[in-house]
This record gives C-alpha cells, structure tokens and sequence, in this order.
C-alpha cells in the first residue's frame, strides 16, 4: 500500500457502494435486441464489460421478469440462499459495473439500466458527487489500482490470485483512491481525465473510429495525476507498475514522474476533421431551406452525432443544470414511473437513457427527432415516424425546447443533476 495509516485515504467503500447480485436459477427466459419498455434492464455478459465502457450491443428484459423468476426457485426450494441486483442499482442513473475478473479488473460506467450475469454492480453513496464515480473507474482501470487491488486481495486470500478468481468484493472496497490531504482541484483534474477516457472509450465502441491515441495520451495524463492524488512516492510508483507488468495495460508511464505542469498540453479533444465540420455547415444550411435528401439527412445525422460526442468530451464534471424541478411518480399499471417534468409530454427519467430527456412514457430519445426537427420537417410527418408512440403536440414541445434552449439541451443526462438540485 501507499505509505501511511489506513484513515490517510479515501476508499472505494467510502464513496462507493458495492453489491453482488445473481442470474436466476432457471435462466433469464426471452431476451429482446432492444428494450420495450420503462422496465427493461440490459443483461450483461462477462464479454460486454469492458475497461471504461459496455459493448453497444445488448439483450434485455423486464426486471419483474427476474424478481419473478427468483420467487418462483424460492416456491420450489432452489437456491434460496441467492437473491437478485436491487432495483435501485439496476436503475440508477450513473453506476459502475465491474467484471467478474481480475487479471485485468474491467470497471465500465454506465447509464444504462443494466443487470449482469455475472459481476458487481456499484453506485454513489448518498450525497458524493459523480466526479468521485469517475475517479474510481480511472483509478480501478489504471495499472496503480490492478497493483492495489492486487495485494488486497491476495491479504484477504492468503495466497496470490489465479486466472480463474472472481473480484473479492471486500479487497476492492478497501482500494484507495485518493489521499484525504490531496487538493480538491487535483481530484477533479484526476476525474474529468477519466470522464473523458470512458467517453472516447464509448466513441469508439458505438462509431467504429480508431481514437487509441488519444486515449493513451488521456491515460498517461490520468497516471501522472493519480500518483499526486494518492501521493506516491516514487519508489511506491514504480513497484506498483512492476506488479502488475503481466497485464499489458495500455498505461504509459512516459512522464509519470514529470511535474503535471511540465507536462505538454493535452491537444484540443476534437472528434470532426476540418472537412466533415464544413459538410456539416453545408448540410444545416440546406436542412433549413429543406433542400435535404434521404441520404444527405443521414450523413448529417451521423455528423450531427460526432458533434455531440465532442461537445460532451468538452464537458465539466459535475454538470449543471439552470432548472430544478421536482420529482415526480405516476403509476403505471402495477409499476412506480418517477420523472423530472421538462413540459407536458418530455421529462427526464431516473434510468431511462441515461436520464437524457426522453418523451413522456417511452424510452424515445428526444434527441432523435432533433434532426428532423432542424430539417424542417412538420410535426405530423415526425410523429408518423415513430407510429403511434409519439403525438403532434410532443413533437412541437420538442420543437419549442430545442428553439428556447437549443440542441445540447437534449444531450446532457439530466436525472441524478435535477435530483441534486431539487
């Protein structure tokens, strides 16, 4: 461990809570390519947990579903020792989910409603700030925590790990992840370095571009912060890299010990090359004439799409929000519907796209009408495109928000901020 008595750090267990959850005894029966309504959770697979972020592709089904599936092995006396992810974990807006393996440990973030087949699941405690769940997935992911955890863990064993070990929950609690007398400002570089890793990480996933580069140059930066974070010494620094040197972790250790301030500047985190900006230009200009064709609007779509993948590298953690409404819950047959009202028919729902805002009563995203809406497109047209899921009057609301508050209103996750500031 880092030098100094145990109370000198923050740990994951003080920031962080961790559970386990199981599968059900008899399988999770039929599974769905998207999700088809409020209820739904995605089932994850080891393979689907990766560093920083999911595999975009997913499984779903309901969480009733699940809860039904584990009363009905109790009714039948199987397995009655094991019990389901709480609701609260699987839904919570921001959360980590940790792989089942240690050699390397895989720590994704996600604002997915998610339910892993095998895993941990970890969400904030009440009132820690989201910055903390994002230095914990940097410091989880990066070669000082594997070096960490990996002594831990092999306290709590008595015996070094082997390839077939499952994460011990009570070693990755105790892993540190900040020194109590580190400064503020330190920890959040520390943070919004991680933030920005796992959202080129889920660039890359979701869009197939190559951004490795960056990433590592992302990494190496984070490296160099946490040692300051957790005040490693030099010789402690180089130990823990030695430890885990098996792994092959993309961590480049290049400049660790260089003062932060001497460091070269991370370079602008642009996503759109200098062409695709001045076609997407092109396309917003004809879009508004509505001079566009099927083809033109996808291609300004996927553009559309970069551009919000940079605007959110650009983001600050925590995010805020000028607006504070209070929570709502409506019941829906025989389940609780919880939502911030942004209107009448858009609101921001506690795991539901992540919090983004979505229309009321559906997992559709409002971003989705968004370019149809800047194509000029009238809201009968938009409306039949969904079926019969999203009415006229939705559609103009969106149409109203997005003239008021414009389009990266519709971008931000929303949930966790409202019910900070409510």
């Amino acid at each position: 461990m880092p030098a100094g008595d145990q109370d000198d750090y923050i740990r994951v267990k003080d920031v962080l809570q961790v559970r386990r959850g199981h599968p059900p005894v008899g399988g999770f029966g039929e599974l769905h390519p998207e999700p088809t309504g409020t209820d739904d959770c995605r089932v994850l697979e080891s393979k689907d947990i990766q560093q920083f972020h999911l595999r975009p592709a997913g499984r779903w089904t309901k969480y009733q579903q699940i809860e039904a599936a584990f009363a009905a092995s109790r009714l039948d006396g199987r397995a009655s020792h094991i019990a389901p992810y709480r609701e609260e974990f699987v839904f919570s807006p921001y959360k980590l989910v940790v792989a089942e393996a240690e050699r390397p440990l895989r720590i994704a973030v996600s604002t997915q409603a998610v339910y892993p087949a095998r895993g941990k699941l970890a969400v904030l405690r009440e009132g820690i700030s989201l910055e903390w769940l994002y230095l914990a997935a940097g410091v989880l992911n990066s070669a000082f925590g594997q070096a960490l955890y990996r002594r831990l863990a092999c306290e709590v064993r008595g015996r070094p790990s082997r390839p077939s070990d499952g994460v011990l929950q009570k070693a990755i609690e105790q892993v540190p992840l900040a020194h109590r007398s580190s400064s503020a400002a330190l920890r959040h570089e520390a943070a919004q370095a991680a933030y920005r890793i796992a959202t080129l990480c889920e660039l890359q996933a979701a869009t197939g571009r190559d951004e490795t580069e960056i990433i590592v140059r992302l990494r190496q930066r984070f490296l160099a912060t946490v040692s300051e974070v957790l005040q490693l010494s030099e010789d402690d620094a180089r130990a823990l890299l030695r430890e885990v040197a098996d792994f092959h972790l993309t961590d480049d250790p290049h400049g660790l010990f260089t003062p932060l301030e001497q460091l070269p500047p991370m370079p602008p985190l642009t996503i759109l090359t200098s062409a695709e900006r001045g076609d997407l230009a092109e396309f917003r200009n004809a879009g508004a004439k509505g001079r566009l064709g099927e083809a033109e609007l996808g291609e300004w779509e996927r553009l559309a799409e970069l551009e919000d993948w940079e605007a959110a590298l650009e983001a600050d953690l925590p995010a805020t929000l000028e607006i504070s409404p209070g929570l709502c819950s409506e019941s829906v047959g025989e389940q609780t519907y919880d939502y911030y009202p942004l209107g009448q028919h858009i609101v921001s729902a506690p795991g539901v796209c992540g919090g983004r805002p979505t229309f009321k009563g559906t997992r559709i995203d409002v971003r989705h009408v968004v370019p149809y809406l800047l194509a000029g497109e009238e809201a009968r047209t938009i409306a039949r495109r969904f079926g019969s899921h999203i009415s006229e009057a939705a559609i103009r609301e969106a149409a109203d928000l997005l003239a008021v508050r414009g389009r990266d209103f519709f971008e931000r996750e929303r949930a966790e901020q409202l019910e900070r500031a409510s």
